[in-house]
């Protein structure tokens, strides 16, 4: 049943964004350094990336378009916060495909954190944008101390994905989402309808990782915050 889903998603959700992303990737509005490596037999897939806006979360989940058409593990889950988007009514054909988090309800966010293993341990795609939030809502960051690019620290859950479900890591820089959708507060459901399309949003996949086996979570927490900044210093600007 759950293939099922996956796949129903895949064909129906996953077509139709997908020809979308393809044509914004046609007309430069999106474009890409770097490839996805091919879906790995014996594990599940991390990517992690850093989080300048919400354009990306939109988006990010038709990088592994056209493969999730005949590989459901190549379906990627996403990360949603469910009191603001997971719950709304518009956000039901996404579903399927996602792990929402609620924030404030400890037990609830350990629960979230379980299914998240689990999916990358029954070998799945997981999308995780691991600073927790927007990267302009951070308080504190971790800065690159060669191009000053800056990442919000990164939550515990993705030390622990990285070490429990041992999976292949790509890590994933962007630029440039939060001027197709600028961060501000709107007060509409609807301003996902006014994405300025004629700004370019740039995607850096870097190579794949593998999680070093004698790091504490902590510890692996630093070595994944230490990879995204150094793929943000092979960037110009």
């Amino acid at each position: 049943m759950k293939k099922l889903r996956l796949m129903a998603t895949a064909l129906t959700v996953g077509i139709i964004g997908g020809v979308i992303f393809t044509i914004l990737r046609i007309f430069g509005r999106i474009k890409i350094k770097g490839a996805l490596p091919k879906q790995p037999k014996d594990s599940g897939l991390l990517i992690i990336s850093n989080h300048p806006s919400l354009w990306e979360a939109g988006t990010f989940p038709f990088l592994l378009f056209p493969r999730y058409l005949w590989n459901w593990r190549a379906v990627p889950f996403s990360t949603p916060d469910k009191e603001n988007f997971y719950d709304k009514w518009w956000f039901a054909l996404f579903r399927p495909v996602c792990v929402p988090v609620p924030r404030g309800d400890r037990k609830a966010e350990i629960q979230a954190l379980q299914k998240m293993i689990s999916t990358v341990q029954e070998k799945g795609t997981l999308i995780l944008f691991a600073e927790g939030g927007r990267t302009y809502k951070g308080g504190e960051f971790k800065e690159s101390k060669i191009s000053g690019k800056r990442i919000r620290p990164f939550q515990n859950g993705a030390g622990a994905i990285a070490r429990r479900a041992k999976p292949m890591i790509v890590p994933i820089w962007t630029e440039g989402g939060d001027k197709i959708l600028p961060n501000r507060s709107c007060g509409s459901e609807f301003y996902w309808a006014l994405p300025r399309l004629w700004k370019r949003m740039d995607v850096i996949i870097g190579q794949p990782l593998a999680a070093p086996d004698n790091l504490k979570t902590d510890e692996l927490i630093d070595w994944l915050e230490d990879k995204l900044l150094d793929l943000a210093d092979t960037t110009r600007g």
